[in-house]
């Protein structure tokens, strides 16, 4: 089994930023694993991490940092739930993810 700062690096490496991405589902609920959240922190040391999260529900899409996303964390209605198999996940809105992102939202096509 890998270590999870290695299961979960960055998709990709950019000379301003490492980028993750994730989607999530009709729910419109953006969940992003614990584990995950502390692994892409250990790498936002190492270089700024953005989250390039896509609703492919609603056509559209955004970046969004990791220290934006954290400050949606304690400014929002995010809670900590848990996945059927155990493991914790943040819970944040849509709505409030592509808001916090404010110009850096796009359309995407599906």
């Amino acid at each position: 089994l890998l270590p999870a700062r290695l299961r979960y690096a960055p998709d990709y490496l950019m000379s301003a930023q490492f980028v993750e991405c994730q989607g999530f589902g009709q729910d419109g609920t953006f969940k992003l694993k614990l584990e995950k959240h502390g692994a892409l922190h250990w790498w936002h040391g190492l270089h700024p991490v953005d989250l390039w999260i896509l609703d492919s529900h609603h056509g559209r899409a955004c970046f969004l940092t990791l220290p934006a996303f954290d400050d949606l964390l304690g400014a929002t209605g995010a809670e900590l739930r848990s996945f059927p198999e155990g493991k914790s996940y943040f819970a944040v809105d849509g709505d409030d993810i592509f808001a916090a992102a404010g110009e850096r939202v796009y359309a995407a096509e599906t």
